[in-house]
């Protein structure tokens, strides 16, 4: 009985050549599992709630679902999966498989829910089947800009150029999960920065799609290339064939936890034993930074060809310094914002505040740190540190990044 169960997994007709011939390859390439967010950690780090806000629907069950494999049933799909990306949501020819020996066709929808991302009732909602699904070369730079430093290169840009700890441990959640991949070299690709635009900016992603085009993709991959994805495609059996208790699962998924994160050098751990998210080596992060260095830029847009990391003699990014000298007198001297003359004596703390209101602004608008700015921003900030107290005070209460 058990045999005859195997062989509707395993075995192709003569019609199936194609299938046959892919199910020789995946032979020669190993299996391997997910990880998911590890909420003993988040809470740990005071992060959980942060992260529950920030990523939602869809994609929060997809870093968070707890998943185990069968090798049968990833080694059937993947020999005879078909995927039409051109498909609307609906369409119920975008996605061919052959399950327990039985082929099937359904829709990308239909393939959402069924496998847990939402609800059957939900699977019309636009929210969740008409998401973004890529960024335009001329929309990168500019999601880059709101969330990392720099100039974005999706070949060699790291997660370490993130401005916000939660987003880096959100990126290799990324690499083991969503977006999974063998390698975890802290590259961020265009598949991790268009997720990480969505989540910064609250715009619903498309996330059936992105998980069947990265199945697709690791179809079409060759030995030592691991076969990701098992324990969707376990979900996804279960919904349309009995499966045979003699099949082995895989150990369930396991969790990006604390050794990972020290790892990565993510964490600062205090001296009364707390641990956080760290921004730099040696410095705990304040999650209230995120409140305004990730907020997007109010007065300025990037020109569409431009480098947000540019200097404005290249011809891109920040504006020239006449127009930063107006942002800050706009900004500072606006009816109803207190002012400090010259003369006017100022407090260490009002002067550290409104040091501090500069750069986050300027640090905001040209997506760029503090010892990452052109020589033309320093002698801006020099300059109204001066109107609002003096060249010792921006030389002392400057921030510390």
């Amino acid at each position: 009985m058990y045999s005859f169960q195997m062989s509707k997994f395993t075995r192709f007709n003569a019609s199936e050549l194609d299938a046959r011939a892919r199910y020789e390859v995946l032979q020669t390439r190993p299996e391997e599992y997910p990880r998911r967010a590890c909420t003993d950690l988040l809470t740990m780090v005071n992060q959980l709630d942060r992260f529950n806000n920030i990523v939602r629907g869809p994609l929060h069950v997809a870093l968070t679902t707890r998943l185990r494999s069968v090798h049968q049933c990833t080694m059937e799909f993947y020999s005879t999966f078909i995927f039409n990306s051109r498909c609307e949501p609906s369409d119920h020819e975008a996605v061919t498989f052959r399950c327990g020996g039985t082929t099937f066709t359904i829709s990308m929808a239909q393939f959402g829910s069924i496998i847990g991302l939402y609800s059957d009732e939900e699977a019309g909602n636009e929210e969740n089947t008409g998401g973004l699904r890529d960024l335009d070369a001329t929309e990168r730079q500019a999601a880059w800009a709101q969330i990392g430093d720099g100039i974005y290169n999706p070949s060699s840009t790291k997660s370490t150029k993130l401005r916000d700890p939660l987003y880096r441990y959100i990126h290799r959640l990324l690499t083991y999960s969503l977006n999974q991949r063998h390698d975890s070299s802290g590259v961020v690709g265009l598949k991790d920065l268009v997720v990480l635009h969505c989540i910064h900016n609250q715009k619903p992603l498309d996330v059936p799609y992105l998980l069947l085009r990265n199945m697709h993709l690791n179809r079409l991959a060759h030995a030592p290339t691991p076969i990701f994805f098992g324990g969707w495609v376990y979900r996804l059996f279960k919904h349309f064939t009995n499966i045979p208790r003699s099949f082995e699962r895989s150990p369930w998924s396991g969790r990006v936890d604390y050794h990972i994160c020290r790892a990565m050098n993510l964490l600062y751990e205090a001296e009364d034993g707390t641990v956080s998210f760290q921004r730099t080596q040696g410095y705990a992060w304040n999650p209230q930074e995120a409140l305004v260095l990730h907020a997007p830029p109010p007065h300025f847009q990037y020109p569409p060809q431009g480098d947000p990391g540019q200097s404005s003699s290249q011809g891109g990014g920040f504006p020239n310094f006449q127009s930063l000298h107006d942002l800050l007198q706009e900004t500072l001297c606006a009816p109803g914002t207190p002012t400090t003359s010259p003369t006017t004596h100022t407090t260490g703390l009002e002067l550290s505040s409104a040091t501090l209101t500069i750069y986050k602004m300027i640090s905001v608008a040209s997506g760029s740190t503090w010892r990452g700015m052109g020589a033309e921003v320093m002698v801006a900030m020099k300059t109204w540190s001066r109107r609002l107290g003096g060249t010792r005070g921006w030389l002392v209460m400057s921030p510390q990044v």
